[in-house]
């Protein structure tokens, strides 16, 4: 009886350790298994695949968050809504398929470049027709120009797309700061004013479109919670004084969205700012792209995107002498981001070669960043 039993135990044991080391299944493995789940009307199984933050979009419409998709997907159960995929390809995750719905067994509908994303096991993003996140995301534009910005005062929040047009005769950038309950912007004014290089406990960073050239157009996709926030600009001018303290300073209040909302957008590549260099995750090309910039500091940094003149560094750009003009032109990037945090941005990329810059200083020596190693050249085949 002891043998037979140390003999299951070791039965037993042996089983976990094949589990535990069995290879995660592939990204297009557990979208296959998610559809026949559906497909089968197996509600439980089915979500089982499915992120918390997951965004679901279908012809009845867009739907965030679990209890959300868990209710459209017993819909499609209901109705008799059935999925079948092919030819799939796999790029980092992101699994991209022709399929064909169908309705009690007709044909109701065929189509390509259908699209699940797969993230640490888990579908973050659901869509049987082209996901083209960018049209269930509020766009609010902003107008900066030497004395003050211009814009409305009250957005609706969540992923919402800020653009920024610079109008005055030197560049301006919004940083947006979220305030506690009870704060005002003259409150940030003195303490920015008494320390321009941190912010007080009761307010915090939340990035933005860093700065257009003039005349030009940035923007940002941020995230944006309920709240009172300030927009600010924080780059000196030609006296060295920051442009806050001459106006460019605007509240702004942030209502909770009605309803569903879009999800985050689908990087094609990430950068990572850490203390102190940028590093970039996934490839970048020439045309559209969304490039995520995640912090992995301990410090607040931004990223600031160039496309450099033909045969200019880096160095040179920085190192243009005053009133001249840089060797460059600024595609904008984020403003400056708390540790941990992400934001996104969408521009077009032609072949040539970028630069990136932060700007802010280092909490301990003062030293901006770009100095201590955060600037960085990309080449676009």
């Amino acid at each position: 009886m002891f043998t037979k039993r140390l003999v299951l135990s070791m039965i037993f044991v042996l089983s976990i350790l094949l589990a535990a080391c069995a290879p995660a299944a592939a990204p297009a493995d557990i979208v296959q298994r998610y559809y026949e789940a559906v497909n089968a009307k197996q509600l439980d199984t089915a979500m089982s695949y499915i992120a918390d933050d997951v965004v679901f979009v279908n012809p009845i419409g867009v739907f965030s968050g679990k209890d959300s998709v868990r209710e459209s997907l017993q819909i499609v159960m209901d109705e008799g809504i059935t999925f079948e995929l092919s030819n799939f390809r796999d790029t980092n995750g992101r699994i991209v398929y022709d399929y064909q719905v169908f309705v009690n067994g007709e044909q109701v509908e065929t189509g390509t470049d259908g699209l699940t994303v797969v993230r640490e096991g888990k579908i973050t993003l659901d869509a049987t027709e082209r996901w083209e996140w960018k049209a269930y995301v509020t766009n609010v534009a902003f107008t900066a120009d030497d004395a003050g910005f211009s814009g409305p005062d009250e957005i609706t929040g969540g992923w919402v797309t800020i653009s920024l047009t610079g109008e005055g005769q030197e560049p301006h950038h919004i940083q947006i700061v979220k305030l506690e309950a009870g704060k005002t912007l003259d409150d940030l004014k003195a303490a920015l004013t008494a320390d321009p290089e941190s912010y007080p406990d009761w307010a915090k960073s939340f990035g933005g479109p860093n700065a257009p050239d003039p005349g030009g157009n940035t923007s940002a996709v941020v995230n944006l919670p309920a709240g009172r926030y300030a927009l600010i600009d924080l780059i000196p001018d030609a006296e060295g004084v920051p442009h806050f303290q001459n106006g460019l300073m605007k509240a702004l209040t942030v209502t909770e969205p009605a309803g569903d909302s879009a999800g985050e957008p689908q990087a094609d590549a990430t950068v990572t700012l850490d203390d102190f260099s940028f590093s970039l995750t996934g490839e970048l090309a020439a045309g559209e792209q969304t490039i995520r910039f995640l912090n992995s500091g301990e410090q607040a940094h931004e990223a600031f995107l160039v496309r450099l003149e033909d045969g200019k560094t880096a160095e040179d750009y920085l190192n243009t002498l005053p009133g001249e003009i840089p060797p460059g032109t600024s595609l904008g990037g984020i403003t400056g981001i708390a540790p941990d945090d992400s934001q996104y941005i969408v521009v077009n990329l032609e072949p040539g070669t970028y630069a990136l810059y932060c700007f802010l200083p280092d909490m301990a020596s003062h030293t901006p960043h770009f100095a201590l190693g955060m600037m960085q050249e990309i080449v676009i085949e």
